[in-house]
């Protein structure tokens, strides 16, 4: 009986789809992290991953492993990115707000808790250590802007709408 369940416990079927997805993606040498899994109606599944490196996500780094319903290889949507920069931010999360609140026109705009997290941004070829900020707010009309401040230098490096 034993003997059987290790068996059963070695066999591929008891990988989980989301270490089958890792295991795709072992010889690209990067670090990952699972978002989600989706079974469709053929049983394949489609699993999400995020680049990291050093543990902190990179934009644009997000992969889709696609596994035929018996569990192998259907395909990756993209290879990872070589990703060179220092992880380490030279002004805090809380300044990191303050700046971003300052480049979108102040706190008298503002009207809820802005979010702060670290990211790899790659802008023009130069991987850059972000802060992404997301500032609501609402003046005649309602507003999200996300904005990238450079983590070493406090510049902005990119700008977009949210809503």
């Amino acid at each position: 009986m034993f003997s059987l369940l290790f068996l059963a416990c070695g066999t591929p079927a008891s990988v989980s789809t989301e270490e089958k997805a890792l295991e795709a993606l072992a010889d690209q040498h990067a670090e990952w992290r699972v978002e989600k899994t989706n079974e469709d109606e053929l049983a394949m599944s489609h699993t999400r991953v995020q680049q990291l490196y050093q543990n902190i996500p990179v934009w644009g780094g997000d992969v889709v492993v696609h596994l035929q319903s018996d569990g192998s290889l259907a395909s990756i949507s993209k290879k990872a990115r070589s990703v060179t920069v220092n992880t380490t931010p030279d002004y805090s999360k809380e300044e990191a707000v303050d700046f971003a609140i300052e480049a979108v026109g102040g706190w008298q705009r503002v009207t809820d808790d802005p979010s702060a997290e670290l990211w790899i941004y790659n802008h023009e070829g130069t991987d850059h250590l972000v802060w992404r900020v997301e500032v609501p707010m609402f003046d005649d009309s309602p507003s999200s802007p996300v904005v990238f401040l450079d983590a070493h230098t406090a510049k902005e490096v990119f700008r977009y709408e949210n809503l």
